[in-house]
């Protein structure tokens, strides 16, 4: 079930809030001692998270499908790009070193099925009760908490850095493969500092600017910004970027276009930016220029 977009958060006695946290949205389905996780597209990522096995022994249920967001800390906050990190791995000897290297956490609101009966025609709050019931939580595995105030849990997590909200009407059922108003979703922009690794024009002047990342000293692609400048701004930039080019792109994944389509240029230009949320590919969705920075390249990391 997936949640609406709405832009401002509210206050309502017939919802729930609950944080929106940053990360891998993942159903579990135990059974027999084991455990099954398959993400938003079915694709299954069992493989990817072998720690969260213990599941089964947190469950105290003989059969049971649970909704909740594979999450990976860092400085203390969700990090999608850590998070995919560990969903895209494939090697089993990567896989391995990722566990240890990038920890993660199963953060559950939702239950689907128990001991043989589906439970998603029940009310959201006897769910959640259930829920809260049957699971045992460790330092891994956890259910999310439920809030009253949706104002001001928003301005809680903006000001923590977190995605943002969910508002749950208390009697919703839940709905598999439906997006329902009944749940709703606001989300915080968020911030970014960029490292320009190239741009595009039209006609002679430059009109997006590609932005990237470091991990460790490989600077990876992350996205393209147009939105934020005036079109004087535009021209002004359009001359440092010219006395900047370089013949190949500075990116290990650089972006795919037609012969002529990017400027490439030393990445020494950093730019603040605002944008939605992070793609499952790693791109910045809906990225505004919000400025430009004074910090070395070297300080705009991926993670």
């Amino acid at each position: 079930m997936e949640p609406v977009s709405r832009k401002e958060p509210f206050d309502s006695p017939d919802y729930l809030f609950q944080v929106k946290w940053d990360g891998v949205r993942m159903l579990a389905f135990v059974s027999a001692g084991a455990v099954r996780l398959q993400n938003r597209n079915l694709n299954d990522r069992t493989r990817q998270y072998p720690e969260l096995q213990q599941l089964a022994r947190s469950v105290k249920a003989s059969t049971a499908i649970l909704d909740g967001e594979v999450v990976a800390f860092y400085q203390g906050k969700p990090s999608f790009p850590r998070v995919i990190k560990r969903d895209l791995a494939s090697r089993d000897s990567h896989i391995r070193g990722l566990v240890e290297e990038v920890p993660v956490h199963y953060i559950l609101f939702d239950i689907l099925y128990l001991d043989g009966t589906r439970v998603t025609p029940l009310p959201l709050t006897d769910r959640y009760s259930l829920l809260s019931t049957i699971v045992l939580p460790t330092p891994q595995i956890m259910v999310t908490d439920n809030y009253d105030a949706g104002r001001a849990l928003f301005t809680a997590v903006a000001e923590q850095g977190l995605e943002g909200i969910v508002a749950k009407h208390r009697n919703s059922p839940y709905l598999p493969g439906k997006k329902d108003a009944r749940w709703l979703k606001v989300k915080v922009r968020n911030r970014r500092l960029c490292v320009v690794g190239g741009y595009t024009t039209r006609g002679s002047v430059a009109n997006a600017l590609l932005l990237g990342a470091y991990d460790r000293d490989q600077l990876h692609y992350v996205g393209k910004a147009s939105s934020g400048l005036s079109h004087q701004e535009w021209r002004t930039i359009t001359g440092y970027l010219a006395g900047n080019e370089q013949p190949h792109p500075p990116f290990v994944n650089p972006p795919r276009g037609r012969p002529g389509t990017f400027h490439w240029v030393r990445p020494a230009l950093t730019v603040r930016v605002e944008f939605s949320e992070w793609t499952g590919e790693m791109h910045l969705r809906a990225p505004v220029i919000t400025g430009f920075g004074t910090a070395a390249p070297e300080e705009c990391v991926l993670y």
